[in-house]
């Protein structure tokens, strides 16, 4: 019901990628990411459905066919199995809502799903 951000901790997903996963409800999961200038989330797709808001920095987010270079206050939205792939311009932070859960990511409690 309540959480505080300072009790989960971050993990690297990917090389200057973390990720920490800040609460969950029975069908949603909220992540806080920082990225790193310069790496990038490669092209992939998963059945979950994200909406994504930029806290800063800048990214360039591709998804499918549709690309676009969005900075701190923008939002994206990703309907799931949409091949989509983000270029880090800046170091940035951002907030992801993911439906249903992503069971490769960390519970809050630390433990992962499965």
């Amino acid at each position: 019901m309540f959480a505080r951000s300072q009790d989960r901790r971050f993990e690297e997903i990917l090389p200057g990628v973390r990720q920490r996963t800040l609460d969950t409800t029975r069908t949603l999961m909220m992540c806080e990411a920082r990225m790193s200038k310069g790496s990038r989330v490669p092209p992939h797709h998963h059945p979950h459905e994200q909406i994504t808001y930029i806290v800063s920095g800048r990214l360039r987010v591709r998804i499918d066919e549709h690309q676009a270079t969005l900075g701190a206050g923008d939002v994206y939205a990703i309907d799931g199995n949409r091949e989509h792939e983000i270029e880090i311009l800046e170091d940035a932070v951002v907030v992801d809502i993911f439906s249903p859960h992503r069971p490769e990511y960390r519970l809050p409690d630390g433990t992962q799903e499965g």
